[in-house]
């Protein structure tokens, strides 16, 4: 798994504006760049940087993930990536 699906009702709904790149921020501050890729019928995904994010955060089959758009201050935006753990739903943010 390195790739992250964006449904186009998440885009519009949020009016969100898509950079060809963005940064993927766990909880513990650490980045990784991914990289927009998009099929010919509109569908887009990001690409790159998930399968470190996963290994140095420890996630099994059944933990959640929960992805943010955030806005950055100087410009676009970047994923804030958030891990529920399976066995009892407790963040990652303390390993």
């Amino acid at each position: 798994m390195n790739e992250l699906f964006v449904l186009a009702d998440v885009v519009r709904d949020h009016n969100l504006n898509l950079s060809s790149e963005i940064i993927l921020r766990d909880t513990q501050g650490r980045e990784w760049t991914a990289k927009l890729c998009h099929w010919m019928d509109g569908r887009r995904w990001y690409c790159g940087g998930w399968r470190k994010l996963y290994k140095l955060n420890l996630v099994i089959e059944m933990d959640t993930c929960v992805c943010e758009f955030v806005k950055r201050r100087d410009r676009g935006l970047f994923i804030k990536v958030t891990f529920i753990r399976a066995e009892g739903c407790a963040s990652i943010q303390n390993q």
